[in-house]
């Protein structure tokens, strides 16, 4: 076991077909690939930083670029409105659950008039209802209203999420 413990990459196989074991091994390889012109931003805050990275290609390798940060697998949420879900959510999806993150997809209206406490407080049902922890990663799909609530939601819910 303690060998087992220092390999860096770890795929489950537990119920999974050769094609689809084989699938996670690749999307965990091609994680660890740095994909072309991709661009690192490092934001410095008090609590640590992060990381924006920008480039082509990126949704389907969002999973793994988390795994790869140490955002723990497990419960995760996807915030987006229906437009932008219609053309992204389901690569986006798929990436998170070939790293093992078991993601909800969690919808708010567009439009500056939504942006309000109701709205988050129907974020927090739909985190809630997803049995997201402390430790669940919230994430953006999608940059104005939806940054703007996904951000304001994931600082306050259970007191700040990553």
């Amino acid at each position: 076991r303690p060998a087992y413990a220092a390999i860096a990459h770890h795929v489950d196989t537990s119920g999974r077909t050769p094609a689809q074991i084989v699938d996670a091994v690749l999307a965990t390889l091609n994680g660890h690939l740095e994909a072309p012109n991709m661009t690192r931003i490092d934001v410095p805050n008090p609590e640590g930083g992060y990381q924006i990275c920008i480039g082509e290609g990126l949704i389907g390798r969002a999973g793994q670029l988390m795994r790869n940060r140490n955002l723990r697998p497990g419960t995760a949420a996807v915030v987006t409105n229906d437009m932008i879900a219609q053309h992204y959510a389901e690569p986006l999806l798929a990436s998170l659950r070939a790293s093992g993150y078991e993601p909800t997809l969690c919808l708010v209206p567009e439009g500056e008039q939504y942006k309000t406490l109701a709205t988050v407080a129907d974020l927090y049902e739909q985190f809630l209802a997803a049995k997201l922890d402390r430790r669940s990663p919230i994430i953006a799909l999608g940059g104005g209203v939806v940054g703007d609530m996904t951000g304001f939601a994931a600082a306050s819910f259970l007191r700040g999420v990553p």
